[in-house]
């Protein structure tokens, strides 16, 4: 009993003394909180780099890759880090304000006149610094059908066939978001749009512009748009919140609003670079430019989030399968880049890092609500419609098939399996076969086509529209 006793205050002790150095050091908060994420099952992989004032770098990680070429998470793995390529963008601008060559005022229209024959007024009278701040009033997408369109049947995301002419194309001919001034509404749009208008008038990709600019000045090589043959088993597999693999996202026409992939390794570089103000730009996109949300004001690309110990500059990004979080504090000079190949937030962990009274989220969060009932909702039709059907002809008990299994798509999609029980997936398969099932009974005794059936418009659009989204959904599954 007493040895029990003991035993018990000294793992009290040693859990205390635990706790104790991980909410006074960097480095332990980082790697409590990735090693609790990755083991509570919300996370794939996560790797970390902690940039102590020192200059050091200390990497801690967590998990798998999902690359069976190289399954270890380190400091080399490459992540997809979404919209924190904006940073990379905004800077791009700074360094030509800081060359005299833009000024914040300058619109879309005088920054590159020829480009396109920009409507007037229009997107050519957003000025360069609504772009990089969000306050442009441009929707968080372009509101293009052509977009829209590709991105229900590609393979590489949803702007994996959405081109830079395409995007250009409509932006200039665009209706004008207005006059202004615009409140804080974050816009990808916005910032791809400051990202061609950057490059296209140097006669560059943007891909291009910012490997001569940035990527290259500070030894980034592996950081890019494309991985390299030479990276391919770096590179990890992302996941969704429910820990299935996912593909990678190609972004061709908007690529300055979150197409770069990068590691832990060489997010430090730019990080140390930006707080030391030895990147061209650096410190002017570090300069408040005026409110976002909350108490958080917008830099050039950054976000100035305020705080009792001192301001932190940071930016998120995410991916179908990945999510990224890079941030720096100017009182104490920690910086953390904290990238992940699961798409659960880990803005939390890096706030946290640099500043311990930001509390991490719960373990136990869960997926909204909505999702469950959308999941009833799709079980109870597929049985509703199985039972309803009353097939004329094998044709027609063919395409109730295929509504079948378009609404048992829909549902493998949307549904968060990794939530629920391990029967769930099996139950649904079940009831998907049986459904199926009926209805391939009934139509046993039935010709294959309807005697003096006559062709129906309404029918056939409906169809047609059945077997798109069926086609749209199999190639996202």
């Amino acid at each position: 009993m007493i040895r029990k006793t003991v035993l018990a205050g000294l793992a009290l002790s040693f859990a205390a003394h635990a706790l104790a150095q991980a909410s006074s050091d960097p480095v332990a908060r980082a790697k409590a909180a990735i090693e609790a994420r990755v083991a509570s099952g919300h996370a794939v992989g996560i790797a970390a780099g902690v940039i102590l004032p020192d200059g050091r770098v200390e990497v801690v990680t967590a998990g798998t890759s999902g690359n069976d070429k190289r399954p270890q998470v380190d400091a080399d793995t490459l992540f997809e880090i979404g919209s924190i390529t904006k940073v990379f963008t905004a800077t791009l601008l700074a360094q030509r304000i800081e060359r005299g060559e833009l000024a914040p005022g300058t619109t879309v229209r005088q920054a590159a006149p020829r480009l396109r024959d920009w409507r007037s007024p229009g997107v050519g009278d957003v000025t360069l610094e609504a772009l990089a701040t969000h306050t442009a009033g441009l929707s968080r997408l372009p509101k293009d059908p052509w977009l829209a369109a590709t991105a229900l049947l590609s393979r590489q995301g949803p702007y994996g066939g959405y081109s830079s002419d395409r995007f250009l194309d409509f932006a200039a001919a665009a209706d004008s978001p207005g006059p202004g001034p615009h409140g804080y509404a974050y816009s990808n749009y916005g910032a791809a749009l400051l990202g061609e208008v950057l490059a296209r008038r140097e006669g560059l990709a943007w891909s291009a512009l910012v490997r001569r600019d940035i990527l290259d000045p500070l030894g980034m090589a592996r950081t890019a748009v494309d991985t390299r043959d030479e990276d391919a088993a770096l590179l990890a597999r992302g996941h969704d919140d429910s820990l299935r693999p996912t593909g990678y996202w190609a972004i061709p026409g908007m690529g300055g609003a979150g197409a770069l992939r990068s590691n832990v390794d060489e997010m430090a570089v730019f990080l140390m670079a930006q707080r030391a103000g030895a990147l061209a730009g650096a410190r002017l996109t570090q300069q408040p430019r005026g409110k976002a949300w909350d108490r958080n004001e917008t830099g050039l690309g950054w976000v100035i989030r305020p705080g009792g110990k001192g301001r932190i500059l940071w930016h998120n990004g995410g991916t179908g399968g990945f999510r990224s979080f890079a941030g720096l504090h100017e009182a104490t000079g920690v910086g953390v880049v904290v990238l992940s190949n699961t798409s659960t937030s880990v803005d939390d962990i890096g706030l946290h890092v640099l500043d311990d009274t930001v509390a991490l989220a719960p373990e136990g969060r869960k997926p909204p609500l909505w999702r469950f009932g959308v999941m009833a909702v799709i079980a109870l039709t597929i049985v509703w419609t199985a039972w309803r059907a009353r097939p004329a002809s094998r044709v027609d008990a063919l395409w109730a098939g295929l509504e079948l299994a378009l609404a048992a798509l829909v549902l493998h999609l949307l549904a968060p399996w990794g939530w629920m029980p391990a029967f769930a997936w099996p139950a649904f398969a079940a009831v998907f076969a049986g459904s199926l099932l009926a209805v391939a009974r009934r139509a046993m005794a039935l010709p294959w086509r309807e005697p003096g059936g006559k062709w129906r418009f309404w029918r056939s659009v409906g169809r047609g529209f059945t077997a798109l989204v069926f086609a749209a959904c199999l190639v996202h599954a």
